[in-house]
């Protein structure tokens, strides 16, 4: 891998590899000569369409390699910004983890159950998020990692078609093609040129920088996974925090209640009759209300499972597709995963 001024060099250098084009072109002049064809009477229009599309052709090759030029800058950019970035990312890492050794968190501890509830909700669509963020990740890793042989492929492409310019550049116009029209063309050759100058020399700044965006996601994605991790913490432990919440509730309402019981003695027998049923009721809804939330919590959790099993499917789909696996061995790993699932 180069280093950071090595990238800066290269990316700064001039195209000392490359033929320069013999005149200087923009989209500025293209746009002109475009005008003055537009406005250009007395000329046959046959001749007047093939100048145009010269012309237009050559500005949209111009307008590739402006784009080639400030991707280039971009990835002479990432040598010099990346590194600080994964460092912030790892002292972020680094938190998580020292976090995590301290679990149980007794997170909210002072919250109402209503409170912690909130939370929980609160923190289920945090997870949901970065699975979706997970699976980003994941499938802009595979694409880094596979860049370096697909750059060796459009370079050498590139190269071919420069050369195959360079001798188009020479070859003498046919005589039977008028001097603006063989101006044109040779505009057209020449934005060509740029645009695959540009284009080759982005994809060398690129290639210096493919290791270094590697380890960018690949510490984005150790972070996500910590993230997540913590979150299925929380979660858990907000699902403990509310189960002992309940348990002190239910014991104040018991507390009641058998205070209330205490205080019918001597009472008309229909109160007394009355309050019991009222207290029995309590009882059957302290009790209905205990199911719900357990069945609650355990949907929580079935949830959660769920939604990582779906995140691995999702991208366990994407790996088969970028990978270009047999249809046979795709329906081998799919015939895994359901099983996996039942």
């Amino acid at each position: 891998m180069l280093s950071p001024v090595e990238i800066v060099a290269l990316t700064l250098s001039v195209k000392s590899n490359q033929t320069k084009p013999p005149q200087e072109i923009s989209v500025d002049t293209l746009t002109l000569k475009i005008a003055a064809i537009k406005s250009k009477t007395g000329m046959d229009e046959a001749i007047k369409s093939k100048i145009l599309t010269s012309y237009q052709a050559a500005q949209d090759n111009l307008n590739e390699s402006n784009r080639f030029k400030k991707s280039t800058n971009g990835f002479s950019q990432d040598v010099l910004l990346v590194p600080k970035q994964i460092n912030q990312l790892q002292h972020e890492i680094a938190q998580i983890q020292l976090t995590l050794t301290k679990y149980p968190f007794k997170t909210a501890r002072n919250s109402t159950s209503e409170e912690l509830i909130q939370r929980l909700e609160s923190e289920r669509e945090k997870i949901s998020s970065l699975d979706e963020q997970l699976i980003n990740l994941e499938n802009e890793l595979q694409l880094q990692q596979a860049r370096p042989q697909q750059i060796r492929i459009e370079t050498e492409t590139t190269q071919d078609k420069l050369a195959s310019i360079q001798k188009q550049l020479v070859v003498p116009a046919d005589i039977n093609v008028t001097k603006i029209e063989a101006d044109a063309h040779q505009l057209y050759l020449k934005s060509l040129l740029e645009s695959g100058s540009s284009e080759l020399k982005m994809l060398k700044v690129e290639a210096a920088s493919n290791s270094a965006r590697t380890e960018l996601l690949k510490t984005e994605l150790q972070l996500a996974n910590l993230q997540k991790k913590l979150l299925s913490k929380t979660i858990t432990d907000l699902n403990d925090q509310l189960s002992l919440q309940r348990q002190v509730e239910i014991k104040n309402i018991q507390e009641v209640l058998s205070q209330s019981e205490q205080e019918l003695s001597g009472k008309d027998p229909l109160i007394q009759t009355l309050s019991r049923e009222n207290i029995q009721y309590t009882l059957d809804l302290q009790a209905l209300t205990s199911k719900i939330e357990d069945y609650s919590k355990q949907t929580a959790n079935l949830t959660l499972q769920a939604d990582s099993i779906d995140s691995d499917n999702k991208n366990a789909e994407k790996k088969i597709s970028l990978a270009g696996l047999s249809p046979a061995l795709g329906n081998i790993l799919r015939e895994q995963r359901r099983n996996l699932i039942t």
